[in-house]
């Protein structure tokens, strides 16, 4: 990156600092996003700062209305339209699932009024016309979503001890989930997201990012593997093993060169482990960038400290999947993108 783009940045750090008062943490998220595509919608990010996310979820509403005019296609789609299926909502990750099942709506919408078509020359043009269109609402609400996760929130600058307890908190316990586009499990808090897709740090990604849509690509492939490889994963360990035999041929297959899923094997080794289960357990779910959320990584070592009580602390779902993956990775013929580093939005 030049000087002169660094220069560009810092000015608009600026221009923001001076509509409102930023911590570190938040100058690194903000310039972040004026490196992304979503920097791109600079001036419309600053009309969002010091709304709630009710009064931003309006205006991201009345901005698409006037760029789109939706009604345009369908005379039923007005604003109030828009508000009903961009439902409404009291929290900023509230806000990003909206916007979420807002895109499902308009990608059910366009497929019914014929994007995909393809049997004739007049069907094929209207395909083409309506995979544009929806390609570019579709870019509007990911660069609404990379705003979201660098949008200054007043609430970071109250003391966390004066809330008596931090909202991304459970009020319960903490579920343990497996994410949608990968093998890694992630925690995800009761209270605050519901009926939702789950995604890892790696994988929470706006749906029109290199990353995620490869993975999405694969995941038919993965599933057809998943069921070629847990037969034989599964032969390694007949009923009456001992404790002992479990944890010592668990080792070979993380580890071992007899092991049955010789690419996980290979790829534990380069995200790098001692050997010992605590670290696998980190190697296999992570490895964590150094920028992860506080709350993620101390949710993961409660899930970590509950599965080392076990000799067999991965289960064979875990060890297949994550086989599938990495086997479908490596396999795939089509251009590997570039790897995405978007911020975690935690669930």
């Amino acid at each position: 990156m030049t000087k002169e783009t660094d220069g560009d940045i810092e000015a608009r750090l600026a221009e923001i600092k001076a509509l409102t008062r930023l911590n570190s943490r938040q100058e690194e998220r903000v310039r972040y996003f004026l490196r992304n595509p979503g920097g791109q919608e600079f001036e419309f990010f600053k009309r969002l700062i010091g709304l709630t996310p009710a009064q931003a979820r309006r205006r991201m509403a009345e901005e698409y209305f006037r760029r789109f005019t939706p009604d345009r296609l369908d005379p039923k789609f007005s604003q109030d339209f828009v508000l009903k299926y961009l439902p409404p909502c009291q929290s900023w990750l509230k806000l990003d699932d909206s916007i979420k099942a807002f895109v499902k709506t308009r990608e059910k919408f366009f497929r019914l009024v014929g994007m995909g078509r393809d049997h004739d020359v007049k069907s094929a043009e209207l395909s083409r016309g309506l995979e544009e269109r929806f390609d570019q609402e579709l870019d509007y609400w990911d660069k609404m979503r990379y705003l979201l996760a660098a949008l200054p929130q007043l609430k970071e600058f109250k003391d966390k001890y004066a809330d008596k307890a931090d909202r991304r908190l459970p009020k319960k316990d903490w579920l343990f989930e497996t994410c949608d586009l990968c093998w890694r499990t992630l925690p995800v808090n009761p209270d605050l997201r519901k009926k939702t897709g789950r995604l890892c740090f790696e994988h929470d990604l706006p749906a029109s990012a290199p990353v995620y849509r490869r993975h999405k690509r694969l995941k038919a492939q993965v599933d057809s593997d998943y069921m070629s490889i847990l037969p034989r994963l599964k032969n390694e360990y007949p009923r009456g093993m001992s404790n002992e035999a479990i944890a010592a041929r668990l080792k070979i297959e993380l580890t071992g060169q007899e092991s049955v899923l010789p690419h996980l094997v290979e790829y534990l080794a380069a995200s790098g482990h001692d050997g010992r289960p605590e670290s696998l357990l980190h190697a296999f779910h992570g490895p964590f960038p150094k920028g992860l959320e506080s709350t993620y990584r101390e949710a993961m070592e409660i899930f970590f400290q509950d599965a080392l009580q076990y000799p067999y602390f991965f289960t064979l779902d875990e060890l297949t999947l994550a086989e599938a993956w990495l086997m479908a990775l490596k396999t795939d013929r089509r251009r590997k993108p570039a790897q995405q580093n978007m911020p975690p939005l935690i669930c």
